[in-house]
């Protein structure tokens, strides 16, 4: 069998990038600190000589996923720090003129919520409105509350250091056994890309081990291996001339500037759930169509709540293969183009489509060269660092069947290019109603992601269930998931961090 070929990898710089970014933190709990810089020279002599933690502050040599499963979180605070455009203006970033007015980065995310992601009115949003002067985020995680708030207030709720707080926003995993899963009860976090790459100058030990089970362009099976340059700016990106394989290294993913090497453009949204009536609507919908209402949630999301695939188990739940990493991730969906089984607007399929993406209709593609599916989708990925928010349901919730306590998901996720990797897969795929079936489909609406999807106004998500291609039920919902706060920053290196002045 052919062996993956690490000499042909770059060596990552672990001590220069930040380790939310790369790694990810691995928490149980995290606080958003958003930030205005009252007085620079304090905040810039403030951010020369905190401690954010780097990636190799916190790298093991081991698989990372393992090392998770096994309970293996360290007790120490560990810190972030990202700036809106703005912010890099109040810290005198040199440069910035240059910068294209019209990139979503520029323009901020408020400025682009309604009329390109169906967003909710931004005036409304508990941070980031239009009005608010917010020039960037700190970033505190922990194995614990108390961790998190222990750093919270040593470095992060006064105004000794030059900035003032606009506000804080507190996430955490859930209780007990719904560890790991969102507020709807599902698993969360699956799909996550490996990255390519080497720790040591001598490109013998690569950031994402490849699985015993896994073949060489994987890390674990069916967790495809991508060039760095999609998360952190100054390494080889994904090509879109790849073939299937993956195996082909893309040019560098230069930055608008030079300062912004070894870092990557974060996104933050404050999602809130309405849990109870996801439930409601979908087993109204299930009586509707004869469906049972369990197989019917696991339809939207593509997986059972204990994380296994409808592909792999399309007729019941299977803790066992959802909690193995090896497996519960081995799929594509070419053996389901029809949607018999998962419907093309189930949640899994909408956000990260693997082999199925009409490549040949991409207008992205720079002349008429067909690209192959699997290549066209990884150009849109992007490294998820998200958590909870917000308590369990309360018996008087559960009894009136409808949400009265905020509860949701803090999405974060790093990426070298906002509009064509999260833009591009909120708008074109989540949002998209005539996206992902393929051109034989008699059907000429697949319908919007009843999870993450916005359509225009707030109005209703339609999409087809999962059945025979002549009989797919067609199904409506209410909006359950609302954008209400967030923004578009920039995660710089720590070599960054130590040179402001």
């Amino acid at each position: 069998m052919e062996t993956r070929d690490l000499t042909q990898e770059p060596v990552l710089a672990l001590g220069s990038i930040q380790s939310d970014l790369l790694l990810g933190h691995e928490k149980e709990a995290e606080a958003l600190v958003f930030f205005r810089i009252a007085h620079k020279a304090t905040f810039t002599h403030f951010i020369r000589h905190m401690s954010f933690t780097s990636s190799a502050a916190v790298y093991r040599p081991k698989d990372q996923q393992e090392a998770v499963a096994t309970g293996e979180v360290p007790p120490n605070p560990r810190y972030g720090v990202a700036f809106t455009f703005a912010g890099l203006k109040e810290l005198g970033v040199k440069g910035l003129e240059s910068v294209d007015e019209t990139t979503p980065f520029v323009q901020g995310l408020a400025a682009r919520a309604v009329n390109v992601l169906n967003d909710a009115e931004p005036k409304q949003w508990v941070v980031g409105q239009p009005s608010q002067v917010l020039h960037g985020v700190f970033i505190i995680t922990g194995a614990t509350n108390a961790d998190v708030e222990v750093g919270l207030h040593l470095h992060f709720t006064n105004h000794v250091h030059g900035f003032e707080v606009v506000s804080t926003l507190r996430g955490h995993v859930r209780p007990g056994d719904q560890k790991g899963h969102e507020h709807f009860g599902f698993m969360d976090g699956i799909s996550q890309p490996g990255i390519r790459g080497c720790v040591d100058a001598g490109h013998t030990t690569p950031l994402t081990v490849t699985h015993a089970d896994a073949e060489p362009t994987q890390g674990l099976p069916g967790q495809d291996l991508l060039w760095p340059g999609e998360f952190v700016f100054g390494y080889p990106g994904q090509s879109e001339r790849d073939g299937d394989d993956l195996t082909v290294k893309g040019e560098i993913q230069k930055p608008p500037l030079p300062f912004m090497v070894n870092g990557a453009f974060l996104v933050i949204r404050r999602l809130e759930q309405l849990v109870p009536e996801m439930h409601a609507g979908s087993k109204a919908e299930a009586r509707k169509h004869g469906v049972d209402p369990n197989l019917l949630e696991a339809q939207l999301v593509g997986r059972w709540p204990s994380g296994a695939p409808l592909l792999l188990s399309p007729t019941g739940d299977d803790p066992e293969l959802g909690k193995r990493d090896e497996l519960n991730n081995k799929f594509e969906f070419e053996k389901d183009r029809l949607a018999k089984v998962c419907p093309w607007a189930a949640h899994i399929r909408k956000a990260y489509p693997r082999d199925e993406v009409p490549g040949n209709d991409a207008e992205e593609l720079s002349d008429s060269e067909v690209a192959p599916a699997e290549a066209f989708t990884q150009r849109h990925r992007m490294l998820r660092r998200g958590i909870q928010f917000g308590p369990e349901l309360t018996a008087a919730e559960k009894k009136e069947n409808r949400t009265i306590e905020k509860r949701g998901l803090l999405f974060k996720c790093y990426i070298t290019s906002i509009e064509d990797q999260f833009e591009f897969v909120q708008r074109s795929w989540a949002n998209n109603p005539n996206f992902s079936q393929p051109k034989t489909a008699l059907h000429e609406r697949s319908g919007i992601d009843a999870i993450i999807g916005q359509a225009p106004g707030g109005g209703e998500r339609e999409l087809l269930g999962a059945g025979l291609e002549h009989d797919k039920p067609q199904m409506s919902f209410k909006p359950w998931v609302t954008m209400t706060g967030g923004g578009y920053f920039f995660a710089p290196s720590l070599d960054f961090l130590r040179s402001v002045r």
